[in-house]
């Protein structure tokens, strides 16, 4: 009853309609087959629960495809109507239920994965954005130029809780609060005025750096040496 109770709204709703329409699947392909003998136009309905579970729980709703199709296939069992040709055409449906519950399940995978991928798009700009601010305050020691740039460059990044950084400038270290050295890094380096340039990207946590995350520090440093080549003739 705890656990029942410790369910989100949305999740317990989804439970809640997906069960209902197995029930209800189950229900009318029994007494169609039972009364008239033929399940060709309610087995049907199975792909309205198929389709649901698939689109909300992904691969756990391959869960809900096998037992529509354990129960088609023991139908004829059940109902003491054993034929050859019965059994065959449940097991071709059958068949396109699972192909359509793994097609489906391919799309929602994709589309999982293009919203990932625009989400992270959209971090990386932000991120890019903020440090623009940053570095365009019309008067800004470099101290306090690098110290913004650390605070936001972190946004931009998958894990971002997990994310430190450090940025070297003319042999002068700057780290963020939360700097912490580990094997996980990236790093990139440029000049500016023949000054050297690195920043310094670590995740705390065993977490690979993203291609994106690796173009997005290029990205970083260009925009600090494009920006800081003009500022620092008035610093």
């Amino acid at each position: 009853m705890i656990k029942i109770l410790q369910i989100p709204k949305s999740s317990l709703y989804k439970i809640i309609i997906v069960s209902i329409l197995v029930i209800i699947s189950l229900f009318l392909t029994f007494y169609v087959n039972v009364f008239f003998n033929t399940n060709i136009i309610f087995s049907h309905f199975f792909y309205l629960p198929i389709s649901l579970s698939i689109l909300w729980w992904r691969k756990r709703g391959l869960i809900i495809v096998g037992l529509l199709s354990i129960f088609l296939i023991i139908l004829p069992l059940i109902t003491s109507s054993l034929q050859l040709e019965s059994l065959l055409n449940n097991f071709i449906r059958v068949f396109f239920f699972i192909l359509v519950g793994l097609v489906l399940l391919i799309l929602c995978e994709k589309l999982a994965n293009s919203e990932n991928k625009l989400r992270e798009r959209i971090k990386e700009l932000d991120c890019l954005y903020k440090i623009s601010n940053a570095i365009c305050q019309p008067i800004s020691a470099v101290d306090d130029i690098f110290n913004d740039v650390l605070k936001s460059l972190r946004c931009g990044f998958q894990y971002p809780e997990d994310v430190s950084a450090k940025i070297i400038f003319q042999g002068k270290e700057y780290t963020s609060k939360n700097f912490n050295k580990t094997d996980w890094k990236i790093s990139y380096g440029s000049k500016i005025y023949e000054k050297s340039l690195s920043v310094e990207i670590y995740y705390s946590k065993p977490h690979n750096f993203l291609e994106e995350e690796h173009i997005l520090l290029k990205d970083i440093i260009q925009q600090l040496k494009t920006i800081f080549e003009f500022k620092l003739e008035y610093l």
